[in-house]
């Protein structure tokens, strides 16, 4: 058989457009069944090979970085739409994910592969578009892609087809495959990359499962799903939201307290979500104890200021804030479980609760919480006890001044002359600064409280131990020689009464 002149074939071919040499290479293969395995293999391998762009970084000559270039695949993918080739080029998406996620497995720049196999992908959706499948045939296709789509490369890219355009009758369709997919997903994963790919598509496919079948009125059959998917994925929210939906309120409840035991200690945001379930629940059908009960469990997991208040403005609607506000301070200080003391006023949840191991218990005492608290209930008394308790800070004692100002100005005048102490020993012209503005105040509230001589002696004290420190001492000169202002703490209210 005589050779063809390789040359004159070469002019001849360079005449032509893309268009016609894509039509007549695929001619060709649908003549010769070897040429056309031939042409897909090459394909398929260019598909596979990592083609970089090299370029200096910073003008270095030494140190270079690779970017993805993904310009071949683009242009065979290009060529292969222009053919027509729709569904030849729908069947390379599944090597086109794996490419972009072993590169990026491999530390590759994540964000140049996505913006590289994105344009690709582009042009897969093209032919999506184009090929004359069912709306139903076209989704699955996509629903397919992108449950392979293991490190989400395609979640910048508008979905190819409106999934709410799916005639009603199309989404049983579409139920069957979700199912047939979630019985080959745990078969597959051996590794342990693998399983955790696995685990995410399940919970993907259980999503996408359900709403197929609540779209066509299957609500048992959702039941059923869900439940036989508990052991797997611990779909607990899934499943109470499902029964709540169609108002199955006491299997929901029973459901929701299994799944709290189950995810308490393994999923507790899961947990969280069931238990706030519940207390909408007991808010519902106007049980008061029960809805303070899971306040006060709140609390006790949560403790803060915030969570506090929620206890207290609950426990007052169910007619028990004395006493509870008793077990919770005394728990605070000594650790002592509230639920557990003689005569507590609440129900039991029903939930577990373990707190033995919280933060709140590892540190002694939360003192401060308590100093918040007590602040916030305008207990003086029990702030300063507690403060006095606690390591000194500043802050802590101007918040107790200002509150105590009306009710006991004596421990006003005693935190206000420690703070101005802490002011003067750092030693710092900025702190003397600091220290006369809360002399100031100290100055109005002996002046009001008729204590003028213990204000002088301070003074007095002041000058003495601190004699070497010229400017300090400026600043109780100025002091003496002004008549004290209206009485109000730096960033606080007026304190004059």
């Amino acid at each position: 058989m005589q050779k063809p002149d390789l040359t004159q074939l070469g002019k001849l071919l360079a005449r032509r457009s893309k268009a016609d040499l894509a039509a007549l290479i695929q001619e060709l293969a649908g003549d010769d069944p070897v040429l056309g395995v031939y042409l897909e293999q090459r394909l398929r391998e260019e598909a596979g090979e990592y083609v970089w762009r090299q370029r200096n970084h910073a003008g270095s000559h030494s140190l270079r970085i690779t970017i993805p270039d993904y310009t071949s695949i683009y242009r065979g993918f290009e060529a292969l739409l222009n053919c027509g080739a729709c569904e030849k080029l729908l069947n390379f998406m599944p090597q086109l994910l794996e490419l972009g996620a072993s590169q990026i497995d491999r530390g590759d720049d994540a964000a140049a592969v996505a913006e590289e196999l994105d344009a690709c992908a582009k042009v897969v959706f093209s032919a999506l578009e184009r090929i004359d499948w069912r709306l139903v045939e076209k989704l699955i296709w996509y629903w397919d892609c992108l449950l392979q789509d293991r490190l989400s490369l395609l979640e910048a890219l508008a979905a190819p087809i409106d999934e709410s355009l799916l005639p009603q009758q199309d989404w049983r369709e579409a139920a069957e495959f979700f199912q047939i997919r979630l019985g080959e997903v745990l078969q597959s994963s051996s590794s342990a990359r693998q399983y955790s790919l696995a685990a995410s598509q399940r919970a993907a496919l259980i999503e996408d499962l359900v709403e197929a079948l609540e779209r066509v009125g299957e609500s048992d059959a959702v039941t059923d799903v869900l439940m036989a998917e508990l052991p797997h994925s611990q779909c607990y929210l899934a499943l109470v939201h499902h029964l709540a939906d169609h108002g199955i309120d006491s299997e929901a409840e029973t459901w929701a307290r299994q799944g709290y035991e189950a995810t308490v200690n393994t999923d507790p945001e899961t947990a969280q979500a069931l238990e706030r379930y519940l207390l909408s629940l007991a808010r519902r059908s106007g049980n008061k104890p029960l809805v303070a009960a899971f306040r006060v469990k709140e609390f006790l997991l949560q403790p803060s200021l915030e969570s506090y208040k929620t206890v207290r403005a609950a426990t007052k609607a169910a007619g028990s804030w004395e006493l509870v506000q008793a077990h919770l301070l005394n728990w605070l200080e000594f650790g002592d479980p509230p639920q557990q003391a003689a005569g507590w006023p609440l129900p039991a949840t029903g939930l577990s609760l373990d707190v033995s191991h919280h933060p709140i218990m590892q540190q002694e005492r939360n003192l401060q919480l308590l100093l918040d608290i007590t602040l916030y209930e305008k207990e003086i008394d029990y702030a300063t006890l507690c403060f006095e308790r606690m390591t000194w800070r500043r802050d802590n004692a101007l918040r107790i001044a200002e509150a105590a100002m009306a009710t006991h100005p004596e421990i006003s005048r005693r935190l206000l002359e420690q703070v101005v102490d802490s002011c003067i020993n750092e030693v710092r012209v900025k702190s003397y600064l600091q220290a006369k503005d809360y002399l100031r105040q100290l100055q109005t509230l002996c002046f009001r409280c008729h204590w003028q001589a213990e204000f002088a002696s301070f003074i007095s004290r002041l000058r003495e131990r601190h004699e070497a420190k010229q400017r300090l001492l400026e600043i109780l000169d100025d002091i003496e020689a002004t008549p004290p202002a209206p009485l109000k703490l730096v960033g606080g209210r007026d304190a004059t009464g």
